[in-house]
């Protein structure tokens, strides 16, 4: 009974974390469709969501030191991330090459069940100062993308709570995809020797509740999670 027991647990665990980050099987004829969302990248709905409203206000570009690229983000990045009942290392690597174009390739791990995911956002210099074309692709579902334009400069956190002013951070990014899923991240500096990076990020993907992460990156030799 005991052997029983624990092989119907381990089927049951197995079951849990297959559908972390594996693409859904979707009905004869349904084409999965990436989302924008960073840990439920596809999905198989073809009905039409609405997205919620997303914290804070559109990039700015006041001041002259403004920066509208993430050039100075080159390199690799690794930090722990916790959402929900998952913990997750990451690993991100910037790369701006010297037309502007930049690729962002989020690696991700989940802790416990050991599963994987790779998110790559490559950005395109267009019209107009800090807009980029972007092209959003996961590992998940490698055939699928969702295009859409991301604008770079500097923004404001909301504020954390009611009469509490939030630091000011050194960029502000928001991503907005054709799927109208939309994400606003906010990059601050840590120490004179900046190699530590407090990101903020608020996703808002529709149908789904709006989304907050937080997260400090360090700088890192490391290639792979």
């Amino acid at each position: 009974m005991t052997r029983l027991k624990t092989a119907v647990l381990g089927v049951a665990l197995a079951a849990l974390a297959a559908p972390l980050f594996a693409a859904p099987k979707c009905g004869v004829g349904v084409t999965p469709r990436l989302t924008g969302d960073l840990f439920s990248p596809v999905e198989c709905s073809t009905v039409t969501k609405t997205a919620l409203l997303i914290p804070g206000q559109a990039v700015v570009f006041e001041g002259a030191e403004v920066k509208t690229n993430l050039r100075d983000l080159d390199g690799r990045w690794e930090g722990t991330l916790i959402q929900g009942l998952g913990r997750y290392s990451v690993l991100l690597t910037v790369k701006t090459a010297w037309s502007g174009k930049t690729e962002l390739i989020l690696d991700a791990k989940e802790l416990q069940f050991r599963e994987r995911i790779t998110d790559k956002l490559v950005l395109k210099p267009a019209k107009g100062k800090g807009v980029y074309e972007a092209v959003l692709t996961t590992s998940v579902y490698p055939e699928g993308s969702l295009s859409g334009q991301a604008v770079i400069g500097a923004g404001v956190l909301p504020a954390i709570a009611a009469g509490t002013k939030a630091p000011v951070p050194d960029r502000q990014a928001d991503l907005i995809l054709s799927n109208k899923a939309i994400q606003r991240a906010y990059f601050t500096f840590m120490g004179k020797a900046k190699n530590e990076l407090r990101v903020r990020l608020y996703a808002s993907i529709p149908g789904a509740p709006l989304q907050m992460f937080e997260i400090t990156l360090t700088r890192t030799k490391r290639e792979t999670l």
